[in-house]
């Protein structure tokens, strides 16, 4: 899972993601181009060359092409818009940690961006207690450890749409599958918030939610943050197959 730091979100620039995107916008573009050029090139093969083994082979190798080069397309796309995506959800993590900081280091806090600890001023402290000021900072403050943690969802589900879209040397665009998710890693979302724990569920692919649904219902079942329809359908899959 993602390790930002709470001086990774305040650092975020949103430039370089901005142009990455423009440059996969332009390479989803190019494929579509190239697609609607070797399809017109291609179809009517079949109709000027209709017989022999060399023929079929040529059609062949067409229909494979006109796929391959169509179904390049979308993870292009979706890459570049993963990317554009990423940039505008980060720049408004950035700007609540930015507000939540400033308005703490205004009270006289000392916040630890690393760690994102904070330590009151000595003269927030009175008779044992803080006093009226320094508990408002305090509840503004309590918010900083979300927005951390929704920015390393975020960067996690980034990290998965790119991973499964990326073109591979050997197959091609769009074929790569990321690993199941291991009941470990399941277990360890358990102690998160809700928040946290939607977030996550929505960084996942369909197929790693149904590797989940499928291999651990217990503990699906039992982590609030997982939509409720999701929760429900092992159970509902369970009575099905025992009614039939």
């Amino acid at each position: 899972m993602s390790d930002l730091t709470l001086r990774d979100v305040l650092e975020f620039r949103p430039d370089p993601w901005h142009e990455s995107a423009r440059v996969w916008g332009r390479l989803a573009q190019g494929i579509d181009d190239a697609a609607e050029q070797l399809i017109r090139g291609s179809r009517d093969l079949v109709h000027v060359w209709p017989d022999g083994r060399a023929s079929a082979a040529a059609v062949g190798k067409g229909e494979a092409l006109r796929a391959e080069v169509s179904n390049a397309y979308n993870p292009a796309r979706r890459v570049a818009d993963v990317l554009e995506q990423h940039a505008y959800a980060m720049v408004g993590l950035r700007r609540q940690a930015e507000e939540i900081v400033a308005s703490a280091r205004l009270a006289g806090y000392q916040v630890d961006l690393v760690t994102g600890a904070t330590a009151p001023p000595p003269s927030a402290d009175m008779a044992g207690g803080l006093d009226r000021s320094s508990r408002a900072t305090e509840s503004v403050l309590q918010y900083l450890p979300t927005v951390v943690g929704y920015a390393r969802a975020q960067d996690d589900a980034t990290a998965n749409a790119i991973a499964v879209n990326m073109p591979s040397p050997r197959v091609g665009f769009g074929s790569g599958r990321l690993g199941g998710v291991s009941r470990a890693v399941l277990e360890a979302q358990a102690g998160r918030s809700p928040a946290e724990v939607h977030a996550w569920w929505e960084s996942l692919t369909p197929l790693q939610q149904e590797q989940v649904l499928r291999g651990f219902p217990d503990l699906v079942g039992q982590l609030d943050g997982i939509p409720i329809s999701d929760r429900m359908w092992p159970i509902v899959r369970c009575w099905i197959a025992n009614a039939v």
